[in-house]
């Protein structure tokens, strides 16, 4: 049998299955040594996936779950012949993952089946949608939404700060402590940048293109639902909202949160590097 061991951040994961499970990815570099895990995971090949016994609690094109004698998440992908969803895995129990696939099983496989960013948050981190950088031992994120200049920003921090892009397109977020971290995790969209580094939040910058540079804050309400907005959860899941509403919540309470129209130049470093500074 084999035994995998993986830790994002202080959750940590150990899967076991009967055949190897390929490396695909980035989840490599989350390869941990750890006695007691948070998630102790059977893989187990089936030629057919269990019944969908109980209520079904919610269902969309990616999957569903039924809780019954046993709670029971099925994923799914869409199948090009027949346009219809395809059913390729289900967890059961968060302990044994069923896999009905005719390829490799990989690493990308399982955690897509474990639905990752669900399992996080149960765990109190949030994944965010943002260039996370690390600057003078913290870290920065840039959130906002698509083609808004979030790599722009990180990458002008890169040149003129020396800063490093520790994930070019999402990070972890968490509460320890009543301190708030970043850590990496294995999704970097198309940058290609994902390092496994945990690092105290200086400031989380919700960004929006400027012909100026204009810092402003906002309410408590206003930053927690800017930043629901950005993080992965399962909307339909009342209990996942929920969840990914007091922990953005514990966030904005902790760390500051700032919007920020801007340029894409320097003076956009040197504007929001001065103002953090003072913040000091």
């Amino acid at each position: 049998m084999q035994v995998n061991k993986y830790a994002f951040a202080d959750c940590k994961f150990e899967i076991s299955a009967d055949s190897p499970i390929v490396a695909e990815g980035y989840y490599g570099s989350f390869a941990a040594d750890f006695t007691t895990p948070d998630y102790s995971i059977r893989v187990k090949r089936v030629s057919e996936l269990p019944e969908k016994q109980g209520k079904c609690v919610y269902e969309y094109d990616k999957g569903s779950l039924y809780i019954g004698d046993a709670t029971r998440k099925f994923k799914a992908f869409i199948d090009m012949k027949t346009r219809a969803n395809a059913d390729f895995a289900c967890l059961e129990n968060e302990t044994d993952l069923y896999v009905k696939h005719s390829g490799e099983i990989t690493e990308f496989v399982v955690f897509e089946s474990l639905d990752l960013p669900d399992l996080l948050l149960k765990k109190g981190i949030a994944i965010l949608h943002c260039s996370y950088i690390e600057v003078d031992g913290e870290a920065i994120l840039f959130a906002g939404d698509k083609q808004v200049g979030k790599s722009t920003q990180a990458a002008l921090w890169q040149n003129y700060k020396g800063a490093q892009v520790r994930n070019g397109d999402r990070a972890g977020v968490f509460v320890r402590d009543g301190r708030v971290y970043a850590c990496g995790v294995p999704y970097c969209g198309t940058s290609g940048i994902c390092h496994n580094v945990v690092l105290p939040v200086r400031a989380i910058v919700g960004l929006s293109r400027g012909t100026e540079n204009v810092i402003s804050g906002l309410s408590m309400l206003e930053s927690v639902l800017f930043l629901l907005n950005k993080i992965a959860y399962n909307y339909w899941d009342r209990a996942a909202s929920d969840t990914a509403f007091s922990i953005i919540e514990n966030i904005c309470k902790s760390v500051d949160f700032i919007t920020y129209s801007c340029r894409k130049d320097e003076s956009a470093v040197d504007c929001l590097y001065d103002f953090l500074k003072k913040g000091n």
